[in-house]
Parts: C-alpha cells; structure tokens; sequence
C-alpha cells in the first residue's frame, strides 16, 4: 500500500492528469498554480484546494512550492 500522506515539491514543469481517489493539496511554501475541471486558483501556504475523484486538473509551480498532499482512498 502505497503513502496517503505526502510531502511533494512543486516546479515549472506542469502536471496534468486525473485520478480515481480525491486529494487534498495543501500549501506549505511557494504558490502552486492549480486547475480543477477549468477553474483556476492558487494554492499558498495555509490555504489547500480540493480535487474530487475523477476530475481533471492541472498545476505548476513557476517558482517552486512545497505541498502537502492527502490522497484519499476510495470506498471499497
């Protein structure tokens, strides 16, 4: 079984993809660019975005950002 909680490093290099668990990304250092099924926002520190199991989205971090990710399993 793979880690529920993360703690991952953000760069320019953006990630787009969607996955069948919902996450949380909260923001510890730096901005992180984010889109959930085209709606923009940032996440900073202290604040985090929530992205629903199978939604596409998309971030990027122009000048690096670390965050802390929960991945949220899915209900068997």
């Amino acid at each position: 079984m793979r880690p529920i909680l993360t703690l991952r490093q953000y760069t320019h290099d953006p990630i787009v993809h969607s996955h069948d668990h919902a996450q949380l990304v909260f923001g510890l250092s730096g901005a992180l660019d984010f889109e959930v099924d085209g709606r923009r926002s940032q996440v900073v520190q202290q604040s985090f975005v929530v992205v629903p199991s199978g939604f596409h989205h998309a971030c990027g971090s122009a000048n690096g950002s670390r965050c802390l990710v929960l991945d949220v399993p899915s209900a068997p």
